[in-house]
């Protein structure tokens, strides 16, 4: 055997100690491997970050009492239809059962509708929105029992699209944690070693539930039960998320870094960042008086400013002429003095470097324009505009490498993205001396 191949194991113990994970040494080491094959992600726990353990131990105790309440809801609908008894004959308790679900599914499809865009920017925050949810459709399910005949079609069914829309939120948000667990890009794996983990605490909280109707199916004992372990399963989420800490941007962060560097051309670490976020760090504090940066605006809604005396041009082209603008990059800015925010039109090739471009751009433009807002006019705007461009270009090199130093990842940014792209020739002579048409 070489050398490489005995000394691996030690490193592995060494590292499953610093992380929080350490399996007796009484267990069989076949026993430990098949364990680890089952449960872990491949290269535990180098190939992960390090939050995972304790983001997955809370995982594994609130997905467990989640069973449990299922298996109450689902007993006292049950009990709601009569199932078992002769008013149940035929088909009318299949019928209701399907119904509450398709009215379910069409109340979750118009709350995606609505909510999805922001799943990425603010996972933490949707997470605990979803268990909220998730035991407030718990609740409704349970009413039925004390509701019977007409009123559980309706009760059964806002309970299951609240339920619906917590199943949602959670296969959105976790896809987002697991993309920032991945260390070694190992997706895959650390999703099916997810399931085999929510699996175990399934079966165990299934198990569980079962047990718990075996001493008394009255309706007192389930809601009795129900709001005894509602606290302790939101109390779990609520230290899942804690839990989680990414070196990721969101808007927020992003905001605080770009402004702070522009003041004074620090980059913040995530820890320096902390005191002046709220809400499990993904909205700064209001009192930090963020300037308002909206991103991927439609071309339709920008605020541009006349750069041009024709005013029969679009206002999209009418910046486009600005050779500036568009010397290779892959974004946009508009401006509106009336809520003084700076909008960003992002290409539809561009990457998460253009969008910290972007960012640090605009953040620089509304300090410039915020000390010399009395007397601007459209000309001056557009001097404005072109100075903390090359201000940008003379910096962002310095930043980007900061943002490295200060151990920001900065491969991806997440924003509330609309979807909204556009798409323009970006040769800087053709620009400038004719303009060019965009489209979205």
């Amino acid at each position: 055997m070489s050398k490489a191949a005995v000394a691996e194991p030690a490193r592995s113990a060494t590292s499953r100690s610093q992380h929080g994970f350490r399996i007796g040494d009484w267990i069989p080491r076949s026993v430990n491997i098949w364990v680890r094959t089952m449960f872990l992600p491949v290269g535990y726990p180098d190939s992960v970050h390090s939050c995972y353990t304790a983001v997955h131990k809370w995982q594994f105790v609130e997905t467990f009492l989640g069973s449990m309440v299922s298996v109450l809801c689902s007993e006292a609908m049950l009990e709601s239809l009569g199932v078992g008894t002769a008013a149940a004959a035929g088909g009318a308790v299949a019928i209701q059962w399907m119904l509450k679900d398709g009215f379910g599914e069409i109340g979750k499809l118009l709350f995606i509708h609505y909510s999805a865009k922001s799943f990425d920017s603010h996972p933490k925050s949707w997470k605990m929105v979803g268990e909220a949810a998730c035991l407030l459709g718990s609740t409704t399910q349970l009413s039925t029992i004390l509701a019977p005949g007409y009123l559980f079609l309706p009760l059964a069914s806002l309970g299951y699209c609240l339920r619906s829309i917590h199943f949602s939120i959670w296969n959105a948000t976790h896809m987002t944690f697991t993309r920032n667990f991945a260390n070694s890009g190992n997706v895959g794996d650390i999703v099916a070693k997810d399931d085999s983990q929510m699996s175990l605490a399934h079966l165990c909280g299934m198990v569980a539930g079962v047990s718990t109707l075996a001493i008394s199916h009255s309706p007192w004992f389930l809601f009795a039960s129900f709001f005894t372990l509602a606290p302790v399963h939101y109390y779990c989420t609520y230290k899942l998320v804690n839990a989680i800490q990414f070196e990721v941007f969101n808007e927020a962060k992003l905001g605080l870094v770009t402004r702070e560097y522009v003041k004074s051309g620090q980059v913040m670490t995530m820890l320096e960042i902390q005191p002046k976020e709220i809400m499990f760090g993904e909205w700064a504090n209001p009192k930090e008086l963020i300037p308002k940066i909206v991103m991927t605006r439609p071309i339709s809604k920008v605020p541009w400013l006349t750069f041009s005396h024709s005013h029969s041009l679009c206002p999209f082209t009418h910046a486009l002429p600005v050779g500036w603008s568009l010397q290779g990059e892959r974004y946009l800015l508009g401006f509106s003095a009336r809520d003084q925010s700076v909008a960003v039109v992002l290409h539809i090739d561009a990457e998460a470097d253009d969008i910290l471009k972007a960012y640090l751009h605009a953040m620089k433009y509304h300090a410039e324009w915020s000390h010399r807002k009395p007397d601007m006019d459209n000309a001056r705007h557009l001097e404005i505009l072109a100075e903390t461009y090359e201000w940008m270009g003379s910096n962002f090199d310095t930043f980007r490498t900061e943002l490295d130093i200060k151990g920001w990842n900065c491969d991806v940014v997440f924003f509330m993205d609309s979807g909204h792209r556009a798409e323009w020739e970006r040769r800087p002579d053709i620009c400038a001396n004719q303009g060019c048409a965009g489209s979205e």
